[in-house]
C-alpha cells in the first residue's frame, strides 16, 4: 500500500524531538518503527491503578493503523502477560487521522502515536518485584505493508504503605501529551444513530465545543463506505453526520467510534455511544 496523501503531509510538519527515555521503559525497533513500553510509575501500591504507555515511532511516510483500520490494514495490538491478581484495561486509542486515495480511506497514525493501558494490582500485594510482558503486533506500511512485533516487558517494585504509586518525573511529558491526543469522554454529547436507505445518520447535541468541520470514525469496520465524503449538516445545537453504509451493512443496534472536530489548530475528539433514535434528514447540508 502506497503511502496516502493526508499520512504523507504530517511528514511535512517540523520533526518532533526524540522522546526522552525512562529509567524503566523497554524498547525494540524494526527498520520502520520503534515501540517503547513506558511504565508511568517507578512503584506501584496494592489496589491503585497505575498508567503504562506503548509510544510508537514511525519512519517518515510510514503509518501504522487505528483499532478500525478503515478499507485497508491491521490495528495494533497489544496481549498481556501479568502477575496474578493484576488487571489490565482495554487499550486507549489516540485521535486518529483519515486518509484517501485510489477508493480506499485509511484511519491511523503517522510519525508517532502513543497508547495507554490502565493496570491495576492485585489487593493483596506482597512487597517485590513484578513483571509486565506485552506482545506487541502492528502493520507498518508505505509502498508495502510489513508486519511488526515486539516482546516487551518491565519490572517494577511494590512500594507498601506509600498509599499510591510513585510517579517517574521522566515519564512526565509522554504521559501528559498522550491524553491530550485521546478523545474525550463527555456527559454533554448526546448521540443517536438511525438508517435512512442507503445512509447511516448520526445525530449529535451539544457540546458548545462541537464545529465544523466534523468527521466520525466508527469503532466498527464494514458499517460505512470509509472513501465516501461524510455530508454534515447543522440545525441549531444538534449537528448530523451522514454516511454511506457499506454493502450488506447490519443497522447497528448501538453506533460507537470518535467524533472529532477542531479548535483553532487542533483536533479535538469525543467519544460517541449512540443508541438507535428517530429518524431525521439533515437540515443544509455542507458536503466534506
Amino acid at each position: 500500500m502506497k503511502s496516502l496523501p493526508a499520512f504523507a503531509a504530517w511528514s511535512l510538519l517540523a520533526a518532533l524531538p526524540a522522546p526522552r527515555a525512562t529509567a524503566l521503559e523497554a524498547s525494540a525497533s524494526t527498520a520502520n518503527v520503534k515501540v517503547r513500553l513506558v511504565p508511568e510509575v517507578l512503584s506501584i501500591e496494592a489496589g491503585k491503578p497505575f498508567s503504562v504507555a506503548l509510544h510508537m515511532r514511525m519512519a517518515p511516510l510510514w503509518h501504522t493503523y487505528w483499532k478500525n483500520p478503515g478499507d485497508s490494514g491491521m490495528p495494533t495490538r497489544i496481549v498481556w502477560t501479568l502477575p496474578d491478581g493484576f488487571k489490565a484495561s482495554e487499550l486507549r486509542w489516540p485521535i486518529p487521522m483519515r486518509a484517501a486515495d485510489g477508493g480506499l480511506a485509511l484511519y491511523g497514525y503517522e510519525h508517532e502515536a502513543t497508547f495507554l493501558t490502565e493496570i491495576t494490582p492485585g489487593a493483596d500485594l506482597p512487597k517485590g518485584r513484578f513483571t509486565l510482558a506485552a506482545k506487541v503486533t502492528w502493520l507498518e506500511c508505505k509502498d508495502i505493508c510489513i508486519p511488526g512485533k515486539a516482546d516487551l516487558d518491565v519490572t517494577l517494585k511494590s512500594a507498601p504503605g506509600m498509599g499510591r504509586a510513585a510517579l517517574d518525573p521522566a515519564s512526565k511529558a509522554l504521559f501528559a501529551a498522550a491524553r491530550a491526543a485521546m478523545p474525550r469522554a463527555s456527559e454533554a454529547v448526546k448521540a443517536s444513530h438511525s438508517v435512512e436507505g442507503g445512509r447511516l445518520i448520526l445525530t449529535v447535541a451539544g457540546p458548545p465545543s462541537l464545529g465544523s468541520p466534523l468527521e466520525f470514525f466508527p469503532d466498527t469496520a464494514g458499517l460505512i463506505e470509509a472513501a465516501e465524503p461524510q455530508t454534515v449538516a447543522r440545525a441549531g445545537t444538534t449537528w448530523t453526520v451522514s454516511m454511506k453504509r457499506a454493502a450488506n451493512a447490519p443497522a447497528p443496534m448501538s453506533l460507537g467510534g470518535v467524533l472529532v472536530t477542531r479548535s483553532g489548530s487542533r483536533r479535538l475528539a469525543f467519544e460517541i455511544s449512540a443508541a438507535p433514535g428517530p429518524q431525521k434528514k439533515p437540515a443544509t447540508s455542507q458536503a466534506k
